[in-house]
């Protein structure tokens, strides 16, 4: 926790956090979507790999509320949620009544044993039995009661899925028949046992709209109206040629810019890191050090007007991503 403050950690996980679709929506990239982000979002892993798909994201509100819209037309075909129940069913240990019957045995051997040891071991002591012979009795009598109630307390969680299976498939049909009307009162983590249930694989249609959610960022909008490739990571030399327009602009008392505990080429390629691939500020791995103070840092230099000189000097005109 000590070294995760020092990255700037300082909030703790929000309870609005529940994604209940994480990796059921299947994007045209063929990964799959998982939650993300401050408001409640869905993104796809392939917007993270070397080359992002650039699919977009979605508003995990939006999202699930299609599917929920969708549940009650699915089950309103013939045998769906019949079948549905049975398909579950299948997929449990056959054998209700053995395990009712080994319960029952089980507990008439521990009533037996508890029997011979708080009524017969006293009437043995009181006959004169050797002391050593019923101490040995008494100890093998104490490890088979064990052992009885380990064996009936397996049987009757066995019987217990049997209960939950039967109460999960009386709910189904409470769920066909006012799916809209739920919606609004489930918590988040009662829609997701619902998808969870039904094992729901989400494939969206047209998704041509690339935009992201949250605030705009200027420097991604200028390089994409410019056409401004995004460099790789500066070699020695060229960061010394950055660090020189950097003086340039920070210099006197903007010196102070420079007074910080993060390494300023580390953060300036966490910044060509992100705009390579495409994600959101939300979404950068701590990789470069904590995300808050470059994203501010960048935006000093964007409304210093320093970003397109340090474009320049980076070569972008000649190669990037």
């Amino acid at each position: 926790m000590t070294a995760l403050k020092r990255l700037g950690f300082q909030k703790d996980r929000q309870s609005n956090r529940v994604y209940s679709l994480t990796g059921r929506i299947h994007g045209h990239c063929g990964e799959v979507y998982t939650g993300c982000g401050t408001s409640r979002t869905y993104r796809c892993k392939g917007t993270l790999a070397d080359q992002s798909c650039r699919e977009p994201y979605f508003g995990a509100d939006d999202i699930e509320g299609a599917v929920w819209a969708e549940l009650p037309r699915l089950l309103a075909a013939d045998g769906s949620v019949r079948d549905f129940v049975a398909r579950r069913g299948a997929g449990l240990p056959r054998g209700r009544e053995k395990y009712e019957k080994r319960v029952a045995d089980l507990a008439a051997e521990i009533t037996g044993h508890e029997h011979l040891i708080e009524v017969r071991v006293p009437e043995y002591v009181r006959a004169g039995l050797a002391p050593a012979v019923l101490e040995a009795s008494v100890a093998q009598l104490q490890r088979e009661l064990e052992e009885f109630r380990l064996q009936r307390k397996i049987a009757e969680e066995r019987l217990e899925d049997y209960a939950n299976h039967e109460r999960r498939a009386h709910n189904l049909l409470d769920i066909a028949n006012g799916a809209k009307e739920r919606l609004r009162t489930l918590t988040l983590e009662e829609r997701k046992e619902i998808f969870d249930m039904f094992d729901l694989h989400v494939v969206p249609g047209d998704m041509a709209d690339v935009r992201k959610p949250g605030n705009r960022c200027l420097v991604s909008e200028w390089h994409w109206e410019t056409g401004t490739l995004v460099p790789p990571n500066p070699t020695d030399e060229e960061w010394e040629t950055v660090l020189s327009v950097l003086r340039l602009h920070f210099s006197g008392k903007a010196k102070k810019h420079f007074i910080t505990k993060y390494d300023i080429r580390e953060q300036f390629c966490g910044m060509l890191h992100r705009l390579r691939h495409g994600i959101s500020w939300v979404d950068m791995p701590n990789t470069w050090g904590p995300v808050n103070p470059m994203r501010e840092r960048q935006l000093t230099w964007w409304k210093k007007g320093v970003w397109p000189e340090l474009m320049v000097v980076s070569g972008a005109d000649e190669r990037g991503s």
